[in-house]
């Protein structure tokens, strides 16, 4: 049985390790996470004030349904007992509104299980809803067997760490959202661009959650817990590389439209300021923006003034 998830919903570590799980307690299991040609109708239902990426995640359903039985698209309400961009809640529903608008009554079946995790016993509740949800058997031993083992050890990430980077090259953190950072065409490039210039980006995607929510938690403001997960996320990555001598500077890629990105960019940017006067290091520090019109001169332009900065500060 083909199942398709987008594979902007892969770059999130808990989708990921769903995924494992599934697989070996169902055998016959196959999934397809990117398509292969491009989605015949434009998702017209989705193309409002949504963020790129969001949108983007729609057009990757619609080209995955022809070719699957059913979609993976979980209804991600909270992760690791911080809630998530509340867009989350509303994809399956819109992916469905425009499955049905292009294929009618031929759509797939969507798996729009809710997912509410902060312990391990909801992680393993919701992988048996999913399950069910898929409609073949399955070895609930084996599903609670590799529950456990994913959650101690979890899917290996493809970054770059700072210890395999050689000491001559250069080291630009980038932080932002696990979508964004994991998809070329949501990032600008901009890792590709970085190594171009002889520079290696690096990324928190190794860093536990558990420790970048306890960074985030020294800096809870306004006597409010910052309680959207990704802006945590962000949060954590930015103080844990504001604090590493071996990084030369962040870059902070959001996305146009995006509501917690436009609340953490302006806090970033005076926390940036304070910590620099508290620590006497200058560290160059940039926000870069991006949606699907902006123009790749744009990009390069930023990038090359950024740089110059940083090479200045060496």
């Amino acid at each position: 049985m083909k199942i398709g998830v987008p594979h902007e919903l892969t770059a999130f570590e808990w989708v990921r390790q769903c995924m494992a799980c599934l697989q070996s307690a169902m055998p016959g299991l196959e999934w397809v996470s990117h398509p292969e040609r491009s989605a015949a109708h434009a998702p017209s239902l989705s193309e409002g004030d949504a963020c790129h990426p969001y949108k983007k995640t729609i057009r990757t359903a619609l080209a995955l349904a022809p070719d699957v039985d059913a979609l993976f698209i979980p209804r991600l309400v909270a992760l690791d007992g911080h809630l998530m961009c509340p867009n989350f809640r509303a994809l399956p529903d819109l992916v469905r509104l425009n499955l049905d608008h292009a294929l009618g009554a031929k759509r797939p079946k969507i798996i729009d299980t809710v997912v509410e995790i902060a312990t391990h016993e909801d992680t393993r509740a919701a992988l048996e809803r999913i399950a069910v949800g898929i409609g073949i058997e399955f070895d609930q031993e084996k599903l609670g067997n590799a529950s456990a083992q994913h959650a101690s050890h979890p899917s290996p990430q493809q970054v770059h760490r700072i210890s395999h980077i050689p000491e001559e090259r250069g080291r630009i953190a980038l932080i932002g959202h696990p979508y964004i950072l994991a998809d070329p065409a949501l990032n600008l490039d901009v890792p590709r661009r970085l190594r171009d210039h002889g520079y290696e980006p690096v990324t928190a995607e190794h860093i536990p959650f558990a420790e970048l929510d306890r960074l985030a938690s020294s800096r809870d403001y306004y006597a409010k817990t910052l309680y959207w997960r990704g802006a945590r996320e962000c949060l954590g990555a930015f103080l844990h590389f504001m604090k590493d001598p071996r990084i030369d500077g962040v870059i902070y890629l959001i996305s146009f439209n995006c509501g917690v990105d436009a609340l953490m960019r302006v806090e970033l940017a005076s926390l940036h300021k304070t910590l620099q006067k508290s620590s006497g290091r200058r560290l160059p520090f940039m926000t870069l923006v991006g949606d699907e019109n902006i123009q790749h001169e744009h990009v390069a332009t930023r990038l090359e003034a950024f740089l110059d900065i940083v090479e200045a500060q060496s």
